[in-house]
């Protein structure tokens, strides 16, 4: 029978860390409300992945499908999954995670209650290891924390995005509008924007909860500024869609005078005492070193410039509603 919710679990070399996932997923309460299916969609791992899942299949209370995906980036992984699942809805999740058995059922009542087209709930951490000490509530955010309260809500600006391991949408919106924005770095965050311009029906439950895993022994300054490098060079991708404006090897000038700013906020707040306040500026200064260096490098290899796409083809902005 076909089921009524697909759980998408991205993953990239994380063969150790797959079985509690999909352990915790194996245990969701349905109520006999719904049923589920599990695919894992596999970016280009080089561990044992692969044999982990056909490893479970056999013995697994639900259907689970395993689905490779070559290129680089969860983007194109989670869109080959989506042409995968049957479900009429989608939920995606991570593989560094703990769900709570009540995920599913809380993501699914919410649909029906609310009429909903996304639901999104808190990701919150669980540390292993103690917590550094430098690493901030706001520093802690930039490593997809997310808790909006206690209160359900439909959300209805930016400022209140749902992120990739805690989301699910109609499956039927990924049919009518496209699948992820490969070229995007934060493609699940690109995907809330595109709904809420939509005008899809986006509501927040905090029943919904994911637990984030935080290696806290492994996290330093060095290694949080090689993931905002990495988030730089996938935006210096999408801000090369629009050359208009003044640019410098296809680098906007807007980008070089905020790189250097960030220099002079970082020293100024350091200076002052402030530590937190100059670890911040120094690793934002990261996000546009990276936009930097993915810009040159195109303009220097003479790669051509991406365009931007429309989000639904053959249709125009004003079509290109929820539903």
């Amino acid at each position: 029978m076909t089921p009524e919710i697909s759980v998408i679990v991205a993953t990239h070399n994380r063969a150790a860390l797959l079985p509690q996932v999909l352990a915790d997923l194996a245990r969701q309460q349905t109520g006999g409300e719904f049923r589920f299916e599990v695919v894992v969609a596999d970016n280009a791992s080089t561990d044992g992945t692969r044999a982990v899942v056909e490893r479970l299949v056999a013995g697994y209370p639900v259907a689970l499908t395993y689905v490779y995906e070559r290129r680089q980036g969860k983007a194109h992984a989670l869109n080959t999954a989506l042409s995968r699942t049957s479900g009429e809805w989608v939920a995606f999740t991570d593989d560094d995670v703990a769900v709570e058995p009540t995920w599913l059922q809380a993501i699914w009542r919410a649909a029906r209650e609310h009429g909903a087209d996304g639901i999104g709930g808190p990701v919150r951490p669980l540390w292993v290891g103690p917590r550094p000490a430098w690493l901030t509530d706001t520093l802690l955010r930039q490593l997809g924390v997310v808790d909006y309260g206690a209160a359900v809500f439909q959300a209805s600006s930016r400022e209140t995005p749902f992120i990739g391991p805690n989301v699910a949408y109609r499956r039927a919106l990924f049919l009518e509008h496209g699948g992820f924005e490969p070229a995007d770095p934060g493609e699940d965050s690109e995907w809330f924007l595109r709904m809420l311009r939509a005008g899809c029906k986006l509501i927040y439950q905090p029943a919904a909860v994911i637990m984030h895993k935080i290696d806290g022994r492994r996290l330093t300054p060095r290694a949080l500024g090689r993931r905002f490098f990495r988030h730089g060079r996938g935006y210096g991708v999408k801000l090369q869609q629009d050359l208009t404006g003044r640019r410098v090897c296809r680098v906007p000038l807007w980008v070089i005078r905020l790189y250097a700013e960030l220099h002079v906020h970082a020293a100024r707040a350091w200076l002052a005492g402030d530590r937190s306040g100059a670890l911040w500026h120094w690793l934002r200064r990261e996000i546009y070193r990276g936009v930097i260096a993915q810009c040159v490098a195109d303009w220097w290899q003479q790669v051509p410039a991406p365009r931007p796409k429309p989000l639904i083809a053959n249709r125009t902005k004003e079509q290109q509603s929820c539903g």
